[in-house]
């Protein structure tokens, strides 16, 4: 995920959206992610890296899908 150019990053993931931005808190830095679909937002949080922040959102996706 260290080559992401166009920010802020985003894709579908099993039917969410995924997006990923940097964290606007500069002092505490990191990446700010959320999962959403059909204009409802059903998750979001804080990442160190964007690998991270990806990985979490995916495991936020498959908890709701149970």
């Amino acid at each position: 995920m260290s080559n992401v150019t166009k920010w802020p990053y985003e894709e579908t993931h099993l039917g969410f959206e995924i997006e990923i931005d940097a964290n606007a808190d500069k002092y505490r830095g990191g990446f700010a992610w959320s999962i959403s679909k059909d204009e409802g937002e059903f998750d979001c949080g804080l990442a160190n890296s964007v690998q991270d922040a990806l990985d979490e959102a995916r495991k936020a996706i498959a908890v709701l899908k149970k």
